[in-house]
């Protein structure tokens, strides 16, 4: 069976219309497996040593996931908590994680049990008025609730505990203003603190089992709009927070007298609630930073705090015409691309799809969009070619290996390019590239590089001069397999094999349907080239992305009908690992209106295991 997943650049080209073919059913699916974050409520399970994070979904619903230090796990319970906002906290004397959510078209929060495989609604005879903030009081050995909101934003300043079977309200002679805010319980000091609030935000409160008391540090977080995340982190014996300043996110300590801020090396863009991770001793914060125009978030960023510095476990922009490729090892090289925001990206970072590690070299290629990369198996080194600064087409030669970039200088290299195909020919240990825009048109050369210099090659015949096509090797047949791109004349559905010496041009039964900005890669487990994606429009006003899965066997190009589908999507990256066999797309871009663009900053990874 073969499967999508999903793991967890801006639009450079408008691509006539045209109509796919009817498609057969199979039993290939795509499954999401990266983080689609948005409005989420978190909160890290003792009993079975991972942090669950449950996601509101536009519908309404929930999806819960899970971390356990090495990427999110989407897990599939029986029954799910509609969810719109939310608070967790794990319940140490009951072993179980308690969920209290807020619905806009139900008139209370209701009550949720997460036993580890499923979710149990509770139907207690009282509830808070709002989910608020949750964290869990050894002193009284219950959930301590506080705060929130009404649906207009209206702040309450009500205190709860929940017993395991129902809540009930206290009665305290202070406190604070309720509404927004981060309420955590400082283990090494033995008192549970409040930060927030609203209006009156930037308080801090102290609970001491029975009643709140006004605290006056010395130092404070900014209010930050009332928004903050925040958490105990026994490894620094302090609570962190997080909360927006006047430019970006800042962090605070709170040591149970005072405020301090931490200067960490980078600060994330954006904030949301988090959990402490004792295992990886690390704070985890899942945020957003992929929303489409419909208001749907696509993907999200994982960001983990290690008592000094927040590290990211993926690019924390989107982005369109990014490079790809494999590295061995499961692992893969993400290199560059494009942000409307941000423009030319040269970043380089390293992963598997689901968590991803930057990179920083001494020296590294310079920003560009719409490079090649491709994974050279026989010098362990992946090869990087040529690309779009944002001004004119760059003819540089770069190799990744040990952990750098180094710039090549061969005798021969081809003329400067962006949007050209590349990839390596196992049985010729060499890299083929073929195609690209020059600049001022099209090209339609072929050339390998063998470890030390790029030779031109002469074919007899050759495809027609064309930009962003698709390439891929199939190591079962010998030979490199090129689809479709836009030429002068138009969008290209054609057909071409390499077999390192001559080009011929196949005519199978079926065929993808003309497009530009798709993307290919060779599937070990099912020994096919898979075939993603594009655009298939050229003119405004019916510009769409496709989210068409293609399998070529070497004669014949066949559709698969998965059941879900990554969202259409063209100029992605693609790779996969000849060897281990996971295919992985990552970001693109995909249509907002019939003008303008939005990026993307997820990945999808797809793996097969052959039919019996």
């Amino acid at each position: 069976m073969r499967h999508w997943s999903c793991i967890s650049a801006f639009g450079l080209f408008c691509m006539l219309l045209a109509a796919g073919p009817a498609t057969a059913a199979s039993t290939e699916n795509w499954t999401q497996k990266s983080l689609p974050e948005s409005g989420s409520a978190i909160a890290y399970d003792e009993a079975r040593h991972e942090v669950v994070q449950v996601v509101a979904l536009p519908s309404g619903s929930a999806s819960t996931w899970i971390w356990r230090g090495k990427g999110w796990t989407q897990k599939f319970p029986q029954n799910s908590p509609g969810f719109d906002l939310g608070a967790m906290a794990y319940d140490p004397v009951r072993e179980q994680i308690v969920f209290l959510t807020n619905q806009t078209s139900i008139s209370s929060p209701q009550t949720w049990i997460w036993d580890g495989s499923n979710w149990t609604q509770k139907f207690p005879s009282s509830s808070p008025p709002s989910a608020g903030y949750m964290a869990y009081d050894p002193r009284l050995q219950r959930l301590l609730q506080f705060g929130g909101t009404d649906n207009n934003g209206n702040p309450y300043s009500q205190t709860w505990t929940w017993d395991g079977n129902d809540w009930t309200q206290l009665s305290p002679s202070h406190s604070p203003s309720g509404g927004t805010g981060v309420l955590a319980y400082d283990h090494a000091k033995q008192q549970m603190v409040f930060f927030g609030g609203f209006p009156e935000a930037g308080q801090t409160w102290l609970w001491n089992g029975s009643d709140w008391t006004q605290q006056s540090p010395h130092n404070s977080p900014p209010a930050g709009n009332g928004l903050y995340g925040g958490t105990y982190d026994p490894a620094q014996k302090a609570i962190v927070v997080i909360t927006y300043g006047s430019t970006t996110t800042e962090t605070w300590l709170w040591t149970g007298a005072n405020w301090i801020q931490a200067s960490p090396q980078v600060a994330p863009s954006a904030l949301n609630p988090m959990a402490y991770d004792p295992t990886e001793q690390r704070a985890v914060m899942p945020v957003t930073i992929n929303i489409t125009t419909a208001g749907n978030a696509l993907a999200g960023v994982t960001w983990l705090w290690d008592g000094s510095n927040w590290k990211a476990t993926g690019p924390s922009t989107g982005r369109t015409a990014t490079a790809l490729a494999a590295t061995g090892s499961k692992r893969f090289l993400l290199f560059g691309g494009n942000n409307p925001a941000a423009g030319p990206l040269n970043d380089t970072w390293l992963g598997d799809g689901s968590v991803w590690a930057q990179q920083f070299s001494v020296t590294s290629p310079s920003p560009r969009s719409l490079s090649a990369m491709a994974f050279d198996e026989s010098r362990n080194q992946v090869v990087l070619f040529g690309g779009n600064s944002g001004t004119a087409p760059l003819g540089d030669t770069w190799v990744w290996k040990n952990g750098k970039w180094k710039q090549v200088f061969p005798p021969n290299s081809p003329p400067a390019r962006w949007a050209h195909a590349m990839a390596y020919d196992k049985g010729r240990d060499e890299v083929v590239l073929f195609g690209g825009f020059s600049g001022s048109g099209v090209v339609a050369d072929t050339w390998v590089w063998n470890g030390y210099t790029w030779t031109d090659k002469v074919s007899s015949a050759t495809p027609p001069a064309r930009q962003s096509s698709a390439m891929a090797y199939s190591p079962d047949h010998r030979q490199t397999v090129l689809f479709g791109g836009s030429g002068a004349s138009g969008l290209l559905a054609d057909t071409w094999t390499w077999d390192g010496r001559s080009w011929t041009q196949q005519f199978p039964a079926t065929s993808p349907a003309a497009r530009s900005g798709s993307g290919m890669a060779y599937d070990a487990g099912g020994r096919q080239i898979l075939l993603f994606g594009g655009a298939p429009v050229l003119v405004f006003p019916n510009i769409h992305y496709l989210s068409d899965t293609w399998t070529w066997n070497g004669t014949t190009w066949t559709a698969v009908s998965p059941g879900t589908t990554p969202p259409g999507r063209a100029f992605f990256g693609i790779a996969s690992d000849a060897e281990s066999g996971p295919v992985l797309i990552y970001g693109g871009q995909q249509p907002t209106n019939p003008i303008f663009f939005e990026v993307l900053a997820d990945a999808w990874s797809w793996s097969s295991q052959p039919q019996h």
